[in-house]
């Protein structure tokens, strides 16, 4: 029997800034139970765990790296160096790599090179197409000149929804003009418990698939909670997957004939500094291996992308 592609889909990742912090400044504002301040920074013992949860259970997916964090540039420090030494040389065809736009946060005005008092994907909604062409082409070009092979777009928060046509194409002609491949795939939607990859255009030789995400991120709320103990981790872990491998979402979407494709956020991961997600992320790592292995495969979103265009999901 062939076997299922499965892939982890994580989003906002980059060096040392902690996005969350900047999105969310006042812990009082929070919906569960820990109102401590948000850290703002993230260290690079982050990115070698995660690393290490990957190469030991074969993870593969997708990464998204945003290229100013809140308005930021880590990338020239050595912290920063550090990190996409690590990404790069641990990840490097299993991982895909991908821009989530600028900033993540304000958005950048290209004519004044100043920032705009509006997010990112406040302001997709009402740009036309060569507007949003020319700012993924900034975003894809700042990941090129520091030696990542960029082959897809995440889209922060809801970038373009309201404005899909003109995002659509702005992404498979700012793809073209950078690269000049005819290849591309982007992360926006959300179809959790069924989803799979869609070809969403088809024309003049380009292709672009959509990937949704299938499974939500249940290790969120390891930011939310100060708790660290098996009870809570078990708990998280069961949402994705049980112990038995029969319940969870990641089963709910094998069995609507979707693709796994499991969400989850590099804040997520460090939890605040607790890092009570990576501990969620490899309890569940553990539980495909050991109850799914003859089933899902994972897969980067690169290969589901060929997978979709060649009509094999």
């Amino acid at each position: 029997m062939k076997k299922i592609p499965i892939c982890l889909n994580i989003d906002d990742g980059c060096p040392t800034v902690h996005i969350y912090h900047y999105h969310l400044p006042d812990p009082s504002v929070r919906s569960y139970g820990d109102k401590s301040p948000l850290l703002p920074t993230v260290p690079n013992s982050i990115a070698y765990k995660f690393c290490d949860i990957a190469n030991k259970y074969g993870l593969k997916g997708k990464l998204s790296i945003v290229p100013l964090p809140a308005r930021q540039n880590p990338y020239e420090t050595e912290e920063g160096k550090e990190w996409c030494k690590v990404i790069k040389e641990n990840l490097s065809g299993k991982f895909s790599f991908c821009c989530e736009m600028l900033t993540h946060e304000k958005t950048l005005d290209l004519k004044t090179n100043t920032f705009l008092d509006i997010m990112e994907g406040d302001w997709s909604q009402s740009q036309d197409k060569e507007a949003l062409r020319k700012y993924i082409e900034l975003s894809l070009k700042a990941l090129d000149s520091r030696g990542f092979e960029v082959s897809g777009v995440t889209s922060p928060w809801n970038f373009g929804e309201e404005n899909l046509d003109n995002y659509i194409n702005a992404i498979s002609e700012a793809y073209y003009n950078v690269f000049g491949k005819k290849k591309a795939w982007f992360f926006l939607h959300y179809k959790l418990g069924y989803g799979k990859p869609e070809l969403v255009l088809n024309k003049d030789g380009c292709q672009l698939v959509s990937i949704p995400t299938s499974v939500d991120d249940f290790i969120w709320e390891c930011t939310e909670f100060d708790k660290t103990d098996d009870e809570f981790i078990n708990w998280r872990a069961d949402l994705y997957i049980t112990k038995d491998g029969k319940g969870g979402q990641i089963i709910d979407v094998i069995n609507n004939g979707g693709i796994p494709v499991l969400l989850t956020h590099w804040s997520s991961l460090f939890s605040n500094g607790r890092q009570t997600g990576l501990k969620v992320l490899e309890l569940v790592a553990k539980r495909i291996k050991e109850t799914l292995s003859e089933t899902v495969e994972f897969v980067s979103f690169d290969t589901l992308m060929e997978m979709t265009i060649n009509g094999e999901i």
